[in-house]
């Protein structure tokens, strides 16, 4: 992916040139990534355009052909210039000029999160933006203010651009400090020194100023040296919708050098808080003139923060993330077009047409006594694993029936029932619970597939009466039944339904599209989970069977799909069908875990499940362009898993260690041996070894031809965090493997696997399944509990629930015995915490600031590998780190869901708003 930029001009001296593409794209070029100005002999090599601050006729004629060529147009913005309160004509057509650039773009970078706002009420509330931030230039700047003495002269510098015609901004601002400076007494010489670039405008309002000032014009060493020598930064704004979408430049730069900062607040200064005064005008004029001691701390403090938010890598990070962003973008679109005379396109036929009939559904209110009841549930986590018969003498007292007349009358649902011969006895379960049911629109279309089995179908219903019963000889036959519904559940033979089930689906008639329920075994004699947590979030990524067949579904939805419905519930349990409906978009799911099916058997899935539906399965994941369809072992119970297209080149792989050296070789050994394609750095991180476990290790390796090898000394006391932090600092590679010495690699193609998925946008950490070969017992990544009996309870755990599942799934987080992550987004958020979790926790507190920043980590479940905990490191009490994580992170706890339906009131998250 060749990304090419078109900057407004390329000169040097305009900042807006230098923030905004010189400077982040010279990072991305260290970095090897493949960037360039745009260069029109290349035009076909492109895949990404990034246009920087430009609307003109040739810019938008340039973007309108590569979006004609299915390449991804990014346009970059750092002004609102949607704001013309003056109206002038210069600037209307300006604003026209940008909303004609707006509607052939795929992505807007902003340089502020208020900006990206300012685009979505100018354009639509989904319209994708990445916030890119400002990084803060790399200055020859030497502290060397003599200020001592409250009684010294106080030098104060304002800095920026004079202003713009369509806002009173820039020099016009400096006015605000006559306010705050009012009768305030400045030592005898202070004054204020205004670098900009128009001495007309800072003539014309320095009367406005309230305190002496003197003009500087703009020039590089200039700045270096009032940075250098000035006692404070003051950054008076005014709050107007252009100056309020500013980025945090001016703020973050004062600071990165240490000066202390006075400022009127606008959004992207509100993350430096802590380390500046923000609208504390008189506090931090008074901490300024009389040098109190905490102000040094509060700047030292903020040098700090700014120096691991604000550098060229962690900003250049963002811009690769943008890149990467818009061209999935613009490949998703792309496969959408091409997907229109595919063999599958009739599977996307209709979905409109759901929507609209969703639309003129009438609304049904929630009964009160229904809402109540709903509420008196027990816990999810009260009925997973219970006994059979205690569960069903609960569900008797608690539930109850509803009262029928409260319910919906002008909602049908259908129950459909494929019979074969000799079903007599599995029939007449079903319409016995559903003459129980207290919902009374129910039709029943039972469908056989020959003459003689129908009469006797006829004649089972005459014995069950139930006001519509419907004997359907084919599919056509259902499908017409099935029009004159709302809803419809698909039973397997056996099937029964709780007495409330139709009521409940009734109540979610208006909120969702399909209602999933929980599953109860007769033969297992024990409720079970249904709903089995899925993939990463996004339908292109999601492969693992959510519903088995105990769901209900809105009827346009099922009769919009061109398949046939009744052969897949035989042979594959409606899989197909329910990848369909996740991969449409337009699907609204509720999950409700005590809504119940009971099964007569646990039907094993028959060799057909996958191998009859293979190549309609492998064509449409091939609507995904960036991810392929690779085949398991026949008989597992998902044959197939999602893996990128896009490989990383290389890793780097983080191994600590101090002494045991042939355990170290046996983990690096693995490692080499086992399948790759990947290029690998190992990184190995000595932590106080005799010299004769170094001597051995060396000797060793050197055997190794082709393997590259780091050597980083940490001759400091024990501390996993700030090992891996201090080895990270010497990777050469995009991708960071941290792998425990006591690992062992038992697959082939799990790096591969690893940092193809380390790389997609959205994505933290990435692990595996760890298997422990003393006890037998494994994890599949970091889940959080469910129940904290005491404040000395971990608040997370190992998940054990998903270990027979090969999905590709989200969890919480992953263990850094064995994960990979990008090493941007490892820097971007701090790396391990070196003073609260030097060892233990470490990973969970890492987990909980991936997951409040957004990103989704993800478990491999069909790779394992081999680590007997413990071997590496001694026992250590980690209770207080159990309170800390508590403390810091009860919210990100409380927020993150683990599947679709741990929620107080038992209605889990929408996966898939409905949209027009």
């Amino acid at each position: 992916m060749l990304v090419a930029w078109l900057p407004k001009s390329t000169d040097t001296a305009i900042a807006s040139v230098r923030f905004r593409c010189l400077t982040p794209l010279k990072t991305l070029q260290d970095a090897d990534y493949p960037v360039e100005i745009y260069d029109a002999t290349r035009d076909s090599e492109y895949s990404v355009l990034v246009i920087s601050k430009r609307y003109d006729e040739q810019a938008l004629k340039l973007a309108k052909h590569f979006r004609s060529q299915n390449k991804a147009v990014i346009l970059d913005l750092s002004d609102n210039h949607f704001y013309n309160p003056k109206q002038l004509p210069a600037y209307v057509k300006v604003a026209e000029d940008l909303q004609a650039m707006l509607r052939h773009v795929d992505l807007v970078t902003v340089c502020s999160a208020y900006l990206g706002h300012i685009v979505r009420q100018n354009t639509r509330d989904d319209f994708p933006i990445a916030v890119v931030e400002d990084a803060v230039e790399d200055l020859d700047v030497i502290r060397v203010s003599d200020r001592k003495r409250p009684t010294d002269p106080l030098k104060l510098l304002w800095f920026g651009s004079h202003g713009s015609p369509n806002a009173d901004a820039g020099i016009r601002d400096i006015a605000r400090l006559s306010q705050y400076f009012s009768g305030v007494d400045l030592p005898s010489g202070s004054y204020l020194t205004v670098l900009s670039n128009n001495r007309k405008s800072f003539d014309e309002h320095r009367d406005d100023f309230g305190l002496p000032a003197r003009y500087a014009e703009w020039k590089h060493d200039k700045f270096c040296d009032l940075l250098s020598s000035t006692d404070a930064v003051v950054i008076p704004i005014g709050q107007t919708p252009f100056s309020k979408s500013k980025s945090n430049n001016r703020l973050a730069t004062a600071l990165w050098y240490e000066i202390p900062v006075l400022a009127d607040t606008i959004p992207a200064y509100k993350p430096f808080a802590e380390y500046a005064f923000l609208d504390e005008w008189q506090q931090g004029i008074q901490d300024v003139i009389n040098c109190r001691p905490q102000l040094s701390l509060k700047t030292a403090a903020g040098s700090e923060f700014a120096r691991r938010k604000c550098t060229n890598e962690a900003i250049a990070g963002q811009w690769r993330r943008a890149f990467e962003t818009a061209h999935k973008l613009r490949s998703d679109q792309s496969a959408k077009q091409r997907s229109v005379d595919s063999p599958i396109s009739k599977l996307k036929q209709g979905v409109q047409a759901i929507v609209a009939k969703s639309k003129t559904v009438r609304q049904p209110g929630y009964p009160s006594d229904a809402i109540s009841i709903i509420e008196k549930l027990p816990l999810r986590s009260r009925v997973i694993g219970q006994p059979f018969d205690r569960l069903l003498a609960r569900l008797n007292i608690e539930r109850g029936q509803y009262d029928s007349s409260k319910l919906p009358d002008d909602l049908k649902i259908g129950i459909i029932a494929d019979c074969s011969a000799n079903t007599k006895a599995d029939l007449l379960l079903l319409l016995d619970s559903l003459k129980a049911q207290s919902f009374p629109n129910i039709k029943v279309i039972i469908h056989v597939d020959d003459s003689t089995l129908a009469t006797k179908a006829r004649q089972w219903a005459t014995d069950h009466p139930l006001e519509d019963i419907t004997i359907a000889e084919t599919e056509a036959d259902v499908r017409n039944s099935m029009a004159a519904t709302d809803f419809c559940v698909f039973t397997d033979l056996g099937d029964t339904l709780d007495p409330s089930a139709c009521g409940m689906i009734s109540l979610y008639a208006d909120t969702a599209d399909i209602v999933s329920f929980g599953a109860v075994h007769h033969a297992e004699k024990k409720c079970d989970r249904n709903i089995v947590p899925y993939a990463v979030d996004g339908p292109t990524l999601d492969h693992a069977p959510l519903l088995g067949n105990a769901f209900a579904v809105r009827s346009s939805l099922a009769l919009a799909y061109s398949g046939d419905l009744l052969r897949e519930l035989r042979v594959n349990r409606l899989h197909l069908f329910q990848l369909w409906v996740r991969r449409t978009r337009a699907c609204r799911l509720i999950c409700h875990p005590e809504l119940l099916m009971f099964k007569q058997s646990n039907r094993e899935i028959p060799d057909r499940w996958f191998s009859d539906y293979q190549s309609a399965y492998q064509a449409l994941f091939n609507l995904a362009a960036d991810h392929r369809m690779n085949l398991h072992t026949n008989g597992a119970d998902v044959p197939y898993n999602i893996q990128p297209i896009r490989k990383a080149l290389g890793v780097s792989v983080l191994i600590a260690f101090r002494d045991r050296p042939e355990m170290t070789l046996e983990a690096i050994n693995s490692l080499v041996e086992s399948k790759r394609d990947v290029d690998l750095q190992v990184i190995l991180i000595d932590n106080q070894s005799r010299p004769e476990t170094l001597a051995e290790l060396q000797s060793e390796l050197a055997q190794l031809e082709d393997l590259q090898v780091t050597w980083v000394s940490y001759p400091h006391s024990f501390n996993h965090s700030a090992q891996m932090n201090v080895g990270a600092q010497h990777a050469i590679h995009p991708i960071l493997l941290f792998m425990n010495n006591d690992c062992m690699i038992t697959s082939d193609h799990v790096v591969d696997e690893l940092a193809a998925w380390a790389m997609q946008p959205g994505i933290g950490t990435v692990g595996v399944k760890i298997g422990n070969p003393k006890s037998g017992l494994a994890s599949a990544g970091i889940s959080v509990r469910d129940i904290l009996s005491n404040r000395y309870d971990s608040p997370v755990q190992d998940d054990v629930s998903h270990l027979t599942m090969p999905y590709t799934r989200r969890v919480f987080g992953n263990s850094f015995a064995f994960c990979a992550i990008e090493r941007q987004r490892y820097i971007d958020l701090g790396g391990l915490d070196e003073a609260k979790f030097p060892v233990g926790y470490n990973d969970v507190d890492f987990a909980a600031r991936l997951n409040k920043s957004g990103l989704t980590s993800i478990c491999l479940g069909h790779h394992t590998i081999q680590h007997p905990p413990g071997q590496s490191r001694s026992k250590t009490d980690e209770t207080g780190q159990k309170i800390v994580l508590r403390t810091m992170y009860g919210d990100v706890f409380a927020l993150f869901r683990d599947d679709f339906y741990e929620d107080p009131n038992l209605i889990g998250r929408p996966v898939f708003e409905a949209k027009s």
